[in-house]
């Protein structure tokens, strides 16, 4: 033809033996798909050669086959064989209709769907994630969790999986813990056990109370360890804090030197690598609540030992100021009570920084003109780098100028008025 003439003679060679290639490909094809289809009838004959019993197993798995075939194109007339074998076409929406439908399972339909749903090559992780939470709902709704005790046990460990997995999903998707466990109470309880998870969802923040409940959810299982890390976390904030308190309480109960709160560093040290979780919370910004001058403050932390030191520092100071052997700021004049009589010397050691950095602080805020609690806070705020330079501890009082003040000024002069009113007498 034209189209051929058209073709250099170097290159003709090469499309005609391309044409042939292609060719005897296709006729290979056919071929293999003639034999893949006789593939059971000449498997049966060789059996029937050998034995009978044998021929008609092959003959009946065929005829089983064709059965599933017909009723599959029954119900979705326009899906071809290719389509069917194509993993990533396939939907487990039917199976999750029947499932939210029907009012029964029989053990060898629960085996059989723990076992499609196991093949995740075929099925796929999402979808059989999909399909193994309405199968556990099925389950509990029509209340056979008693009935297939001992076939959910041994299936624990991969419906364990499922469920993580899923969370999981959806946490980087922004779901939280609390929501996932009230959309899915019931199939946490098949992992979990319920009076565990009812004592940390009514903790209401008191994690030390829950301490026991929170460490057996999460060695229970890895949906456990997802739902409840954080609270593990912060169970070990929280007893960390209160050795270092009590440490600290400890402390003051007699003359303070440089020795003795060297030792106390050393052995809140020592607290961070006692605590099962503490090791995971290193390097994160927490929010931590410190009592300073009587009141809480709550300062951003990423550090146990800036914890430790804050804690140590806010105690060391708010002594020191209470007896007088501190500096005070000017806004502390109006909110504290007069200084009283030492009854603990505190080594004046550790009270250089702190005295260097108060004494600077006074001087800012005497060469500006302040009128108000809110122009201290902007003075010594603007002015943090340079005072937190001499003393690492300040931002206690940065923290107590911003928060507290303002409580604590309207709380004294309620009390003053008061005190000035005539009494009733």
């Amino acid at each position: 033809s034209f189209f051929y003439a058209a073709i250099p003679p170097k290159k003709r060679s090469t499309a005609g033996a391309a044409a042939s290639t292609k060719k005897q490909k296709a006729e290979a094809s056919a071929k293999a798909a003639v034999a893949k289809k006789d593939a059971p009838l000449m498997e049966a004959q060789e059996a029937l050669q050998q034995e009978p019993a044998a021929a008609s197993r092959v003959l009946k798995r065929r005829n089983t086959n064709d059965e599933v075939e017909r009723k599959i194109q029954s119900h979705f007339p326009g899906m071809t064989p290719t389509q069917m074998e194509n993993n990533s076409a396939r939907t487990v929406e039917p199976l999750t209709m029947y499932l939210q439908n029907t009012r029964s399972l029989n053990q060898k339909e629960l085996v059989g769907l723990f076992k499609a749903i196991s093949d995740t090559q075929a099925m796929g992780k999402e979808n059989a994630d999909i399909a193994m939470r309405e199968g556990l709902k099925c389950i509990l709704c029509n209340q056979l969790d008693k009935t297939f005790a001992e076939e959910l046990a041994c299936c624990r460990n991969f419906v364990d999986s499922c469920l993580c997995r899923q969370f999981l999903s959806l946490r980087k998707a922004g779901v939280k813990p609390q929501t996932w466990l009230d959309s899915n109470w019931s199939l946490a309880r098949l992992l979990m056990e319920e009076a565990d998870l009812q004592a940390v969802k009514h903790s209401a923040g008191n994690w030390k109370a829950v301490a026991t409940h929170v460490a057996r959810l999460t060695a229970s299982s890895s949906l456990g360890q997802a739902l409840f890390g954080y609270a593990e976390q912060l169970v070990s904030s929280v007893i960390f804090e209160d050795k270092v308190e009590k440490d600290v309480a400890d402390l003051l109960t007699a003359d303070v030197t440089a020795d003795k709160v060297r030792d106390v560093r050393v052995a809140c040290e020592a607290y961070t690598g006692d605590l099962k979780r503490i090791a995971s919370l290193k390097g994160l910004k927490r929010h931590v609540a410190i009592n300073f001058l009587q009141q809480s403050v709550t300062v951003t932390i990423m550090d146990f030992s800036l914890e430790v030191h804050l804690r140590l520092s806010a105690a060391l100071k708010g002594l020191a100021i209470q007896q007088g052997q501190l500096q005070r700021l000017p806004y502390e004049d109006w909110l504290l009570p007069a200084a009283l009589e030492p009854k603990i010397r505190i080594q004046e050691e550790l009270l250089q920084d702190a005295a260097a950095c108060r004494k600077l602080a006074v001087e800012m805020l005497q060469s500006e003109s302040v009128n108000s609690l809110q122009d201290m806070a902007k003075i010594l705020e603007k002015n943090s780098q340079a005072l937190c330079s001499l003393d690492s501890s300040f931002k206690l009082e940065l923290a107590f100028l911003s928060t507290s003040a303002d409580d604590l000024l309207k709380a004294t002069v309620t009390r003053k008025l008061l005190e000035t009113l005539p009494s009733e007498s």
